[in-house]
């Protein structure tokens, strides 16, 4: 081969070799495009990773992050994830606000804005329904059941008038405990409990309470079966 040949041939693997560093470099960049852009259509949720009731304040450690397309399928058309779910955009915002949950959820829920309440004066505020008041009876051990009664369980109030000829009674039933108060010396002395009720049931508890008696009794909320079908008075 002469030197011409070999100049030439030399040439011509230079050029391959361009061509396949050319080749190379843009589907590096196509590659580096496509991780891109998928990715840009991706975002956060977040999953709950234990069972927590209504009233906790939404913390950090609560949650599995899990990423999932922007967009989802409504009616054919594209929906922003967003407008479902909480996601990485707005999640600091509410840790920051302190929300609170609205209602009990379980593992593997997925957070969305419906079980928030947003700026919850306490906890037993954001465990309320929102037409219902939270209203506090003095009690004891025997007429509050047990002093281990807890938040969360569920009482029949059973409250009367006393010193009058014609004394009249009333039962409130399945009416849901929101805080339990003990003394500050002795866990096991009962003072008062808070209940949630309506505010025609505060106003009627409230003047037993002055005047009257009242006593609870704890119930099964899962398999109780009501035996009034209102609360209105009755004559003994």
């Amino acid at each position: 081969m002469t030197q011409k040949e070999r100049k030439k041939k030399m040439s011509k693997n230079k050029k391959i070799l361009m061509v396949l560093i050319i080749a190379l470099v843009l589907s590096v960049l196509a590659g580096v495009g496509v991780f891109t852009l998928i990715n840009s259509q991706k975002t956060t949720i977040y999953s709950f990773n234990g069972d927590f009731k209504a009233g906790t304040k939404i913390t950090d450690s609560m949650f599995t992050p899990i990423q999932v397309d922007k967009k989802v399928v409504e009616t054919n058309r594209n929906s922003d994830i967003s407008n479902y779910y909480i996601t990485a955009s707005s999640f600091n915002k509410i840790l920051n606000d302190g929300d609170y949950l609205r209602t009990n959820v379980s593992a593997n829920e997925i957070l969305c804005k419906s079980m928030l309440v947003t700026n919850s004066g306490n906890e037993i505020e954001a465990s309320m329904q929102s037409d219902k008041v939270a209203l506090t009876l003095s009690v004891d051990s025997i007429t509050g059941v047990t002093s281990d009664i807890r938040a969360g369980s569920y009482v029949n109030i059973y409250c009367g008038e006393k010193n009058t000829t014609d004394p009249k009674s009333e039962i409130f039933e399945k009416m849901k405990i929101l805080e339990v108060q003990q003394a500050a010396d002795d866990a096991n002395t009962l003072n008062s409990i808070t209940v949630e009720c309506t505010n025609e049931q505060s106003k009627t508890l409230v003047s037993y309470a002055q005047s009257g008696y009242i006593y609870m009794g704890l119930i099964n909320i899962t398999g109780y079966q009501s035996t009034t079908t209102s609360t209105t008075p009755t004559s003994k």
